[in-house]
């Protein structure tokens, strides 16, 4: 569980910092991201470059040794791996079902208090203008036992919630223009971290989806703090704080090739198991 759930507090975290608004043009982007201070193991599985393409409603991303590609107006991510030739293909209401049938997310409550900035501080980056927004999300879990369902709960699990801390800053430019409904897409790829957390984020979303501009760098961090009453093996191995910094070194709006977003025929579907998420601890 500390494994994937750290995996998913580095993705969420790197997804914070691509938010934007609607517009227009195709583009290609390429950025830089670092993370500090996370596990070696989610370090190494996060590269030092993606590279971003837009069109439409689909977005491609060439990560390390990966590709994926979403379709944002089909509802489905498409996963490729060029080494193997091959690709998964995942819908991502089959996710969100796997999360709502999942008892201990059930049973999980969540009081999340955030909040959204705009500031007078301004920028440039390649060239562009940017305003800096700050945004802070406290998400504080505990869990219903009332909402078990029958399910009996292992002694101590309430002391392993932690406690999430966000916070960032995103230095944004309103002269990106960015294809299709840009608002939407946030809203779709937070809704990763929402089948995480629960609905409880969604008032979150909805305030990182306003921000009006693509952010052109940006720095989150997050602090994921278990009550002191955790065993000891939870805390020592607990990830504490998460620094991702991203910026944009590389932007073009020119036209994009539309077999850049479609599944080439040299490649051979593998099943793909519906993702799962952690039971009780």
């Amino acid at each position: 569980m500390k494994r994937n759930f750290v995996s998913v507090v580095i993705a969420g975290a790197t997804l914070l910092t691509s938010l934007a608004s609607a517009a227009w043009a195709d583009l290609k982007i390429v950025t830089k991201i670092k993370v500090d201070g996370a596990p070696e193991q989610a370090q190494t599985q996060t590269p030092t470059e993606t590279t971003t393409y837009m069109k439409g409603d689909k977005v491609r991303v060439e990560s390390g040794a990966t590709v994926t590609i979403t379709d944002y107006k089909e509802g489905k991510i498409y996963t490729i791996n060029p080494k193997k030739k091959t690709y998964t293909v995942m819908k991502v209401e089959d996710a969100t079902k796997a999360a709502n049938d999942n008892p201990f997310m059930a049973m999980m409550k969540m009081d999340v208090k955030a909040d959204v900035t705009p500031t007078d501080e301004t920028g440039e980056v390649l060239g562009r203008k940017t305003k800096t927004y700050k945004y802070t999300a406290t998400v504080k879990m505990t869990i219903d036992e009332s909402a078990a369902a029958g399910t009996p709960l292992p002694p101590g699990v309430a002391d392993m919630i932690p406690t999430i801390v966000i916070k960032g800053e995103n230095w944004v430019s309103d002269s990106v223009k960015v294809p299709g409904d840009y608002a939407q897409m946030t809203r779709n790829a937070m809704s990763g971290m929402m089948r995480m957390f629960g609905e409880g984020l969604k008032e979150f979303q909805e305030k990182m989806a306003k921000i009006p501009g693509y952010p052109m760098k940006s720095k989150v961090v997050v602090d994921v703090i278990f009550p002191a009453t955790a065993p000891q093996e939870v805390l020592a191995n607990a990830p504490g704080t998460i620094t991702t910094t991203t910026e944009v070194v590389s932007l073009s709006e020119e036209t994009l090739d539309d077999s850049l977003f479609e599944i080439g025929a040299d490649l051979k579907e593998e099943a793909i198991q519906v993702p799962t998420f952690p039971g009780a601890p």
